[in-house]
């Protein structure tokens, strides 16, 4: 057999990603803001592990999360690992155990890698960084609409200042079943025409399961429950049942709340949403921002996952993918003016006051490279533009001033580093605010 020649292999396993330096400075600031925000609403973060034991945490997966796993042989026991492929199983599980006897309502948050096979068409990552929040012990609405909100939030602090939020109910859905008939062997039938949104397959379905054409067709108009507020009161005309108008009564609750946060504009009810209900036992939800033609997150209330790990728990929660999130910022140009070095310390010649320089200046908290190269002034500012470092930094005279050069302009005064350090930080500071970048 012949070795492919290293051009006719991919450098990266299909479905990862290699960030570059500018990337990966956006990543971590998405990150930092992320973070920032969940501290602010009082949620503490956790790390869970790289790698679960899949007997353990496989009751929090379902098959369908197993089947997409990547699974390895521990070499010390023979006991079968699974790469982590979701963040709220591993969270539910610490719950369930670790903090089992942890003070209630708990609030618990996390940003980290998760991997999962996934067929290769666009959207579907097979390492996805996920930054999420999980409120553990309360049941009332007004914790989904606090998780709700809590994820709008971030999308904000991102710059995602246009997003939406899709919101529906696992237990309206359920209802609608059982007001069907059909048999429990057909029901993955009727669930994939209701997701692909197959309205002729559906009434199709529906008068084989015993329906009559006009009993299908009403049925079928469960497929419509898109739009605004008036959408309940159309799902009430479609399905009439105890666990039906529970549902819906759950729902106007929660949007009645979402409006106290100021979302009331940005929530659309999509009632036939559907996918992860085996998940989910309540409330759902799905984030979607312009430039995007998926979702960017989603999230609900899941109360049957933590009893399956010890006692259990009501739960709601979302999480965010963050790549997605980065392609929606591209879209609408909200990338930070700042890269990872704000002054660039030209000295070709570097001696001990360059260093106790440098040194000063990053004590200030200035972000300080130096440049080693004995070349003329005018390369290292071309260096300085490239790499969108705003500031270059020379000795002066003395040593008590120093000539600070904006890259941009070539405006240049002489000041002393504290001076300096007021200035560019100031300077950077206005700039990261005016991206929403905390």
């Amino acid at each position: 057999m012949t070795r492919p020649k290293p051009s006719d292999r991919a450098l990266l396993p299909k479905g990862m990603a290699t960030l570059l330096p500018e990337a990966a400075a956006d990543r971590r600031r998405l990150e930092r803001a992320a973070v920032h925000v969940f501290r602010s609403w009082g949620y503490e973060e956790v790390i869970t592990p790289l790698f679960e034991y899949l007997d353990v945490i496989a009751p929090g997966l379902g098959p369908g999360v197993i089947d997409k796993a990547y699974t390895v042989a521990d070499r010390g026991t023979g006991r079968m690992m699974v790469l982590r492929p979701d963040m709220t199983p591993q969270v539910a599980r610490m719950a369930a155990t670790l903090l089992r006897d942890a003070p209630r309502p708990m609030r618990l948050c996390y940003g980290a890698n998760v991997f999962r096979y996934e067929d290769e068409h666009a959207g579907h990552e097979r390492e996805i960084f996920q930054l999420g929040a999980e409120l553990i012990g309360p049941s009332h609405p007004s914790a989904d609409a606090e998780i709700v909100a809590l994820a709008m939030e971030v999308l904000h602090q991102l710059g995602l200042t246009g997003a939406k939020v899709a919101i529906g109910h696992v237990g309206l859905f359920r209802a609608w079943l059982s007001e069907t008939g059909t048999s429990p062997e057909r029901v993955p039938l009727l669930e994939e025409a209701v997701v692909k949104k197959d309205r002729t397959s559906l009434v199709e379905l529906l008068v084989q399961d015993g329906q009559r054409p006009s009993d299908a067709a009403r049925l079928a108009g469960f497929l419509d429950l898109i739009g605004e507020e008036d959408v309940l009161d159309r799902a009430a005309e479609i399905v009439d049942s105890p666990p039906a108008r529970e549902a819906l009564a759950a729902l106007r609750e929660v949007i009645r709340q979402v409006g106290f946060y100021g979302l009331s504009k940005s929530v659309i009810l999509d009632l036939a949403e559907i996918r992860g209900r085996e998940y989910y036992s309540g409330l759902i939800f799905e984030l979607f921002a312009e430039g995007v033609g998926y979702e960017v997150g989603r999230g609900g209330r899941y109360d049957d996952l933590i009893g399956r790990f010890g006692p259990p728990g009501p739960s709601t929660g979302f999480a965010v993918h963050l790549e997605r999130v980065q392609q929606a910022l591209n879209h609408v140009s909200a990338s930070a003016p700042y890269g990872a070095v704000d002054v660039l310390l030209a000295a070709p010649s570097p001696d001990r006051a360059v260093v106790r320089l440098a040194a000063e200046l990053r004590r200030r908290g200035v972000r300080v490279t130096v440049w080693l190269e004995e070349t003329p002034p005018s390369v290292a500012a071309e260096h300085a533009r490239a790499m969108k470092i705003p500031w270059i930094v020379e000795r002066g005279t003395t040593s008590a001033k120093i000539v600070l050069t904006e890259t941009k302009t070539l405006r240049l005064r002489r000041m002393s580093p504290a001076g300096v350090a007021a200035a560019v930080l100031a300077r950077r500071k206005a700039g990261q605010d005016a991206d929403r970048f905390v």
